[in-house]
């Protein structure tokens, strides 16, 4: 679990850097507006697939064992839901436009439904990647379509400066995957109902939490495109990519390894109840400061990184990147409830996350326009933090103690650090650096991460306990290097479990 969690944080990083650097030099070649054109289309689309994505290589993911039939069924409901989507899509063309009065958004919707339909074809098998565990092979897989996205975005932008190298970028990548998930795996499916019945059975559940999920993820875009139009909408989707850079792209890859290890400890609640609280205490002690130092050093690096016409995106990412620290704590509970074929808690919870945040949305939206919509995500989370413990607890039997060794150190620490850089550091340092951002966006970055892991190792050499992640997370990197770990033993050696 703990090497398919380093491919999967590996392969995002990795689509994530890419994506970073597209969105720099695109940023500067185009404007607002075109990312808010996209964004509104690409809202729509996640409606139709999230309403509409049953979740069968979940399914597969999850079963202990699978044959021909799961295969051809998953693909040829696959290929059915494809056509669905892209239909769907056709249809809400025209209305989309006239909803956010932008008859740019007509084409645009077509041409990504097109690339829906071809997606819907890509080859089941390679579902074998993740019941194996051979996270390498979707590292490859899900990393060239990444590489194939941004060839084309970047080219089309810098010659025609258009919106639409974002369109054609996103549809290279759906062909893109298509096209290798034949080649990388031998498997051919043919078409097959024999299954169906089983796999919506299970897929139902994940298909309301799809749709609960891309409530929570893009209805700002929709609301914020009718209340502040396509600029207040591309800022907010620029601010929230560049703030949710680590729950995206540490959470969401290690979840995705995390399922199938899980589902191998389903029988096993006490070593279950072990993995969870490892993963716990791993995602928190890196996410967690990442959200509140970028967060906390917004001021520098925002203009740095997007340019100085993007600075009214510094408040909205403040807020969003404190939203996507709670949010990345809570995400690890998703997992562990599929593998326990509890999907309909997964839902409640999700219910319970909506029936808080659109009302909030709305309401923050209209009275504080873009930054209303980020302080909204930051109150919803907040208030999800103390259900989704006691649910997992109660599941898992776990008491207060074996969660606070977990997470107490890195959130005492992630928090002095973030009032240390807003306080004094980034203050300091933008003073004294005005001709030069850049130099103090970096020194206020790496300030924080020695503050973070400073604070950090002297209350573990103070305390200890058990459960707590660093020796685990060191363990894990120097248990091939010789050298290392018989450092690590000297230093360790006074604070060992």
């Amino acid at each position: 679990m703990a090497k398919g969690a380093t491919w999967m944080v590996a392969l995002r990083f990795f689509k994530r850097g890419i994506g970073i650097f597209s969105t720099i030099i695109l940023a500067r070649l185009l404007v607002p507006e075109d990312f808010g054109i996209v964004a509104m289309a690409t809202a729509l689309m996640s409606l139709i697939v999230m309403f509409s994505e049953l979740g069968v290589e979940t399914v597969l993911v999850r079963k202990d064992v699978i044959d021909e039939n799961d295969l051809d069924s998953a693909w040829s409901l696959q290929v059915v839901i494809g056509f669905f989507q892209a239909f769907g899509l056709v249809m809400l063309a025209w209305p989309a436009a006239q909803f956010f009065s932008e008859p740019r958004l007509e084409p645009v919707i077509y041409v990504l439904s097109a690339g829906v339909l071809i997606h819907g074809f890509r080859n089941i098998g390679t579902v074998a990647f993740r019941r194996e565990m051979t996270f390498n092979k979707d590292f490859v897989l899900e990393g060239s379509k990444k590489v194939a996205s941004f060839l084309v975005t970047v080219a089309i932008a810098v010659v025609f400066r258009t919106y639409w190298a974002l369109v054609a970028g996103i549809v290279a990548a759906r062909v893109t995957h298509v096209v290798l998930s034949y080649i990388m795996h031998p498997y051919r499916p043919g078409w097959s109902r024999a299954r169906w019945g089983e796999i919506f059975g299970f897929s139902k559940w994940l298909l309301v939490n799809s749709g609960l999920q891309f409530l929570t993820q893009k209805s700002p875009i929709f609301v914020l495109g009718r209340v502040a139009g396509a600029q207040g909408a591309g800022l907010f989707n620029v601010a929230y990519d560049i703030a949710m850079f680590a729950t995206q792209e540490l959470v969401a890859p290690i979840n995705r390894a995390l399922l199938p290890g899980y589902a191998r400890l389903q029988h096993n609640p006490e070593q279950l109840k072990k993995s969870y609280l490892d993963a716990l205490g791993i995602v928190v002690l890196f996410l967690v400061p990442a959200g509140l130092g970028l967060a906390a050093t917004a001021d520098p690096v925002i203009p740095v990184v997007l340019g100085a016409q993007w600075s009214g995106a510094i408040p909205i990412a403040q807020h969003l990147a404190c939203a996507g620290a709670v949010m990345g704590m809570l995400a690890n509970t998703a997992p562990v409830l599929l593998a326990m074929g509890r999907p309909r808690l997964i839902t409640a919870l999700g219910a319970l996350r909506n029936s808080i945040f659109l009302p909030s949305l709305i309401v923050f939206s209209v009275y504080f326009g873009v930054e209303g919509a980020s302080l909204s995500l930051l109150f919803t989370m907040l208030a999800m933090v103390p259900v989704n413990f006691a649910i997992i607890s109660k599941k898992l039997n776990l008491r207060l103690v074996d969660l606070g060794s977990c997470i107490v150190r890195p959130l005492l620490g992630a928090g002095a650090m973030a009032m240390i850089l807003k306080i004094g550091v980034v203050p300091l340092l933008t003073r004294t650096m005005t001709d030069q951002l850049w130099g103090a966006a970096l020194l206020s970055v790496a300030s924080g991460a020695v503050i973070y892991f400073t604070i950090v190792y002297g209350l573990w050499s103070i305390f200890g306990g058990p459960g707590a992640p660093e020796p685990r997370i060191l363990n894990l990197l120097t248990e091939q290097r010789p050298v290392l770990r018989r450092t690590w033993n000297r230093v360790a050696a006074p604070h060992k479990e």
